[in-house]
């Protein structure tokens, strides 16, 4: 690894892919949750099939939203534990404004 922020432009590191735990409670949740969307899908009309894949995509995007703005939150607060650590106090209170104004949507 040359440093982490030049291997993060790179795409040498990608945090949005596996993200999904692999333990068997969330495997089991996944396979629930596939068969339940299989189930409704196979019991639309053929006009409301079409309709259930873009609820789906809807909620694709909306997740993949979610987890940019997850990561980037935990990326300020690592920052915040780093400007602790090194005792840059005076940053702390500016850096702590911007978590709260982005989490309120102003």
């Amino acid at each position: 690894m040359e440093s982490i922020l030049t291997d993060l432009w790179n795409g040498k590191i990608r945090p949005q892919e596996n993200l999904a735990p692999n333990t068997p409670e969330f495997r089991e949740l996944a396979d629930k949750l596939n068969e339940e969307a299989a189930y409704i899908k196979n019991a639309l009309s053929a006009e409301d099939k079409p309709r259930f894949d873009s609820y789906e995509e809807t909620g694709e995007t909306m997740e993949e939203i979610l987890h940019i703005q997850a990561f980037i939150k935990g990326f300020r607060y690592a920052a915040l534990i780093m400007a602790e650590v090194y005792g840059s106090k005076d940053l702390m209170p500016e850096l702590l404004k911007m978590l709260k104004t982005e989490s309120s949507g102003k």
